[in-house]
């Protein structure tokens, strides 16, 4: 109830979400915990495939047929005992508010910790439905400026985005998240993040991965912006631990497939979101069924062991968990039962 109480409070959120430590603390212990239950903390809801950009990082805008996820699944989804009371959901895409009655989703998540995903080019409805239905938390995609934007995402949009951001500040916690992708640069990331700080929202990198279900096929690449010692003023060891990553150098365990989830448009629900591994579907089963069935287990214990990607939905908890463990538990005891390499390469 505690727990709760705080993830309600805007401001106590925003505070801890903008200082460092206290965001690691709070993630790695929720992760913990969470994992050693079995408890889903987060879910993530891709309502829709339709999309009103082209990204070049994502192909989810060309999938054929449309579809959208029905409300019903959503609403015996959230019955759910295998749900954390601290779970929170992302309401993502495609774009979000392309779903037809996205009001009639939003109504489900009263009281819930949830937030939108959004590319933010709709400025005039994303405000609307903040202000309707008391949205707390807004995520807007943003990776780089005018030409940059436009180039990645396939429209000229960066107007809108900047204009979503202007409308919903003071009324939603806004978190810009800037991709580090090949189709971006050093430069787009200091001008994103000076953008930021000129708006007074809130800064949130992440880091490109060859999704499944997304159909991207470039590969990552090193990204300069994030080498040690190189003044960018990173220091989330999830973002300064990638290019180790990328060249070998970092191993973890992947504990988050314990805890966390992602539900597809159909009803699907995957293993991960990076690997499209079916493990059951909610228009067939409900979650507690398929999260307590033996074959999920086993297949979250086979992919636990999986390195092959660094994207931060997952891995990020991972960097957080494994270091507040590292922390507290003796040496030999954490090496056995989380065998992992590289946390010590940044500080």
């Amino acid at each position: 109830m505690i727990a709760q109480k705080i993830l309600k409070n805007t401001y106590l959120v925003r505070f801890l979400k903008e200082n460092r430590f206290l965001y690691e603390a709070a993630q790695g212990l929720r992760s913990w915990v969470t994992c050693r239950a079995r408890k889903i903390f987060s879910v993530t809801l891709m309502l829709t495939n339709r999309c009103n950009s082209r990204c070049k990082i994502c192909n989810i805008w060309q999938k054929q047929p449309k579809g959208d996820m029905p409300a019903g699944v959503i609403a015996d989804l959230l019955k759910a005992r295998c749900l954390s009371r601290m779970a929170a959901f992302v309401l993502a895409g495609g774009e979000p508010l392309l779903r037809p009655q996205i009001d009639e989703i939003l109504t489900l998540f009263k009281g819930r910790k949830h937030r939108i995903a959004s590319n933010g080019l709709m400025p005039e409805r994303l405000e609307e439905i903040v202000e309707r239905y008391g949205v707390r938390e807004v995520d807007i995609s943003l990776d780089g400026m005018n030409e940059t934007y436009e180039e990645s995402r396939g429209v000229d949009g960066f107007a809108r985005v900047e204009e979503s951001i202007r409308r919903l500040k003071g009324k939603a916690l806004v978190t810009v998240v800037y991709t580090f992708s090949p189709f971006n640069r050093g430069a787009d990331f200091k001008a994103v993040r000076d953008f930021c700080a000129e708006q007074g929202v809130r800064f949130a990198p992440n880091i490109y991965s060859c999704v499944e279900y997304g159909e991207a096929s470039v590969g990552p690449e090193r990204i300069e912006a994030l080498e040690h010692g190189n003044g960018s003023g990173i220091n989330n060891p999830y973002l300064l631990l990638y290019n180790d990553w990328l060249e070998g150098r970092v191993g973890l365990p992947c504990l988050s497939l314990r805890n966390k989830t992602v539900v597809y448009p159909n009803g699907d629900v995957s293993l991960c979101q990076v690997k499209f591994r079916r493990i059951g579907n909610l228009t067939e089963q409900t979650m507690d069924e398929i999260w307590s069935d033996p074959a999920t287990k086993r297949l979250q214990e086979e992919f636990s062991k999986c390195n092959e990607c660094w994207v931060s939905c997952h891995r990020e908890s991972d960097v957080h968990m494994l270091r507040m463990l590292r922390r507290f538990m003796p040496k030999k005891r954490f090496d056995k039962k989380y065998p992992s390499r590289g946390l010590d390469l940044v500080k």
